[in-house]
């Protein structure tokens, strides 16, 4: 991020004070850019930690080079507490607003690959169980850069049905390649002839309609709505007025996902793959899965 968002960004703006006071961590920066070259992994590492500074050295000298899109594939680092998570929703989109400016392009695209699978829960979670939806889990980073899909020109990648639990960097991501190809070409470059036949999104939240002890679930992108393994669909979760979360009971129907549940009377909320390690079975006609979502922060 560069720096002058420090004006927009309050959460930004302490991370750069504490770093500009920081002498001992502005010192060893110092000493390891005037080092030798080619650098040590780990001094490659921790330059790459630090704030501000990838941008001056990556991304300022290549602005504004002829570009109509940029692909974002980050967060991991700001999974590091709840706040950092919910902070990152603001950051995000205050980031693209100004690389747009930095390419002068107020139209430019950029696509952002939503954090796949992780199992590891921050402490201060309520619970230790990774699949609950009430978990301080990468459900809330995913959130974050889900609405960034409210900008005009953004899109993003849904990877919740790829990851590994204990991997933060998954080694299989041609699927992440794949998809992207896909939205780039629909979104992007708007080739519309010979992608027309091409589904380049999942099922993505319509809406939910709570009636007579059941919620059904509409999505947009939902020809053909089936689970890769023939059974229910799983991952999806209710609440009542309580929030308190129980695995939902769900039955595909017309295009639609009907959930009801034997232990809550009158379910208000769903919460749908909002986890770390959601078990997911749930594609639209392209295989390509549901994107998450919870409709407890919804406004009624």
């Amino acid at each position: 991020m560069p720096r002058d968002l420090t004006s927009q960004l309050p959460y930004f703006a302490t991370i750069m004070d504490k770093f500009d006071n920081d002498t001992n961590r502005i010192s060893k920066i110092t000493n390891i850019l005037a080092g030798p070259k080619p650098r040590p992994r780990k001094d490659n590492l921790y330059l790459r930690r630090q704030p501000n500074i990838l941008f001056n050295a990556m991304m300022k000298p290549i602005a504004p080079y002829t570009s109509r899109g940029l692909v974002w594939y980050q967060g991991e680092s700001n999974t590091r507490s709840m706040q950092g998570m919910l902070k990152y929703k603001e950051a995000l989109q205050a980031w693209i607003k100004r690389y747009r400016q930095e390419w002068n392009n107020d139209e430019m695209n950029f696509m952002i690959v939503m954090l796949p699978q992780f199992g590891k829960l921050l402490k201060s979670s309520p619970t230790k169980d990774a699949e609950n939806p009430s978990a301080h889990s990468w459900a809330w980073l995913r959130e974050s850069q889900i609405a960034a899909s409210n900008l005009a020109n953004v899109s993003v990648v849904n990877t919740i049905d790829l990851g590994h639990p204990s991997d933060v960097h998954p080694k299989d991501k041609l699927p992440i390649g794949q998809r992207l190809a896909n939205l780039a070409a629909q979104d992007t470059l708007q080739q519309n002839t010979l992608q027309q036949s091409i589904e380049a999104q999942g099922p993505v939240l319509k809406n939910a309609v709570v009636s007579s002890g059941k919620i059904t679930v509409n999505f947009h992108h939902n020809h053909g709505l089936t689970t890769t393994n023939n059974e229910s669909p799983t991952g999806f979760w209710l609440a009542n007025d309580k929030q308190h979360w129980v695995k939902a009971n769900a039955k595909i129907i017309d295009n639609t996902v009907v959930l009801t549940s034997g232990e809550i009377t009158h379910p208000l909320y769903v919460r749908y793959a909002f986890s770390g390690t959601a078990k997911v079975n749930l594609v639209n006609r392209a295989g390509l899965p549901t994107q998450p979502f919870r409709t407890d922060n919804l406004k009624p």
